[in-house]
């Protein structure tokens, strides 16, 4: 599979991290030493793939309950754009059963 391009710059972006997130029944957001290290430039653009069990995000940082936010079902992909779309994004799962939440991060 190619890398995702910055719709921008016309450039192939750099997958440069990974983030295995559990959701459970606490609202989670990725790790902000992940998608901004202290070093490099943060992320540009998060790739997530749902496994397990569905989850519900909200992108205004507002945390999503299991009634409330947009459903992502297992083996859904999202993919969030924006360094402040990736700070603000929460999960929790929407069922009785946990979920894990692989997420790739680009510059």
């Amino acid at each position: 599979m190619s890398a995702p391009f910055d719709k921008n710059e016309y450039h192939p972006l750099d997958g440069f991290a990974f983030e295995a997130l559990a959701v459970s029944t606490t609202a989670v957001a990725f790790t902000a030493a992940t998608y901004a290290p202290t070093t490099g430039t943060p992320a540009v653009m998060a790739k997530c793939s749902v496994e397990t069990a569905a989850v519900r995000y909200r992108l205004d940082g507002t945390d999503p309950t299991a009634t409330v936010g947009e459903v992502l079902e297992p083996g859904d992909e999202l993919a969030v754009w924006g360094t402040m779309d990736i700070r603000s994004i929460r999960f929790i799962r929407r069922d009785g059963v946990d979920a894990t939440l692989n997420t790739h991060f680009y510059r």
